[in-house]
């Protein structure tokens, strides 16, 4: 197994830890939305009727858990960067065996300025999530006493139907489960946001890394999560290479994206080094040649129907099997709508 290949494989791996780290953050951050959906819903029921107030009421409501969301991320992501910037440093120093290394640091000040989705900082993402709840739950409420709805049916509708309470065990938050309600929803918008903090923050601490360090990489190689998760336009854009002065669209692509970049170390001899000088057990590691991998676009190839529909969605596998290229179904970097397909 050559560099290129020990560095692509582990950091697929790697993705595990950062699930690790997702779900830490995500306690975190359902605790401080749970505890504003509570406070939300206390606050309805004792105004209840009073529309002024109780618009007045949810908005603080929701702005107030926008600000203890980004305390939480003041909070964690500077050790996230940290972590990060270690980890990508020592992997690639164990297979650039003989190659000086240059320092890279990463300030969670700076990372915190840099859109991390969508054109948006992590920042802008939590007002954003604080006014899409703060939108749902009032015109829920509205909406429930136009039509003369109790109190109790208002609650249901926000709410839904608690599966399990949410619980502290030793210590470590336990969110609770709800089906159905727009407090469910938004919940998922939280999971969402959680995701793309840990990836833009750890994706960020690589990038700082690359670019200190560009003079042995000739190349990147964009990497996409294989499973059926995975959106059409960032399973179109993995295994793409793109050379080190090719502007390349900067990860996480959208919220929830687990996309990054994979760099293609340059070869000994591309470097400069004499090979021959170099112990035996590492002369053939660093040969420059992009590593195999299995790209998206090959699990679709190879996937049966049913698994084709699961990922492209059935029209879209229908027209895959009837010759359609996958390329055909995005452009621009958007998802091309089926209608436009057809015709």
């Amino acid at each position: 197994m050559n560099a290129n290949e020990t560095i692509l494989r582990s950091l697929i791996a790697h993705d595990d830890e950062w699930g690790r780290l997702y779900q830490q953050e995500l306690a975190e951050l359902l605790a401080i939305m749970d505890e504003a959906h509570d406070r939300a819903l206390s606050g309805i029921a004792t105004l209840w009727g009073k529309v002024a107030e109780t618009k007045e009421h949810i908005d603080a409501t929701y702005t107030d858990a926008a600000k203890r969301v980004k305390a939480r991320l003041d909070a964690d992501m500077p050790s996230v960067g940290k972590d990060e910037s270690a980890y990508i440093r020592v992997l690639i120093g164990e297979v650039a065996q003989g190659v000086a290394l240059k320092s890279s640091k990463i300030l969670w000040a700076e990372v915190a300025k840099l859109p991390a989705a969508s054109g948006l900082t992590l920042y802008q993402l939590a007002d954003n999530m604080a006014v899409d709840n703060i939108a749902d739950v009032v015109t829920t409420v509205q909406q429930g006493l136009q039509a003369e709805k109790t109190l109790a049916e208002v609650v249901r509708d926000l709410r839904g139907t608690v599966v399990t309470k949410a619980r502290w065990v030793k210590g470590k938050y336990v969110p609770g489960v709800y089906e159905g309600g727009v407090m469910t929803t938004d919940t998922r918008e939280t999971e969402m946001f959680a995701r793309t903090a840990i990836m833009h923050v750890g994706n960020s601490a690589r990038e700082a890394f690359y670019e200190a360090n560009a003079d042995i990489i000739k190349a990147y190689m964009r990497v996409e999560v294989l499973d059926e998760r995975t959106c059409i336009e960032c399973g179109i854009a993995d295994g793409r290479m793109y050379k080190v002065d090719e502007p390349r669209p900067s990860l996480p692509a959208h919220p929830n994206c687990r996309g990054f970049y994979a760099p293609v170390l340059k070869s000994y001899r591309e470097l400069g080094v004499d090979i021959d000088e170099l112990p035996a057990g590492v002369r053939a590691s660093m040969d420059g040649a992009v590593p195999q991998y299995k790209t998206w676009r090959d699990v679709v190839a190879e996937g049966s129907a049913a698994r084709q529909d699961a990922i492209l969605g059935p029209t879209r596998a229908r027209l895959y099997r009837g010759g359609m290229k996958l390329d055909s179904f995005v452009k621009d970097g958007k998802l091309v709508p089926i209608k436009e397909l057809k015709q």
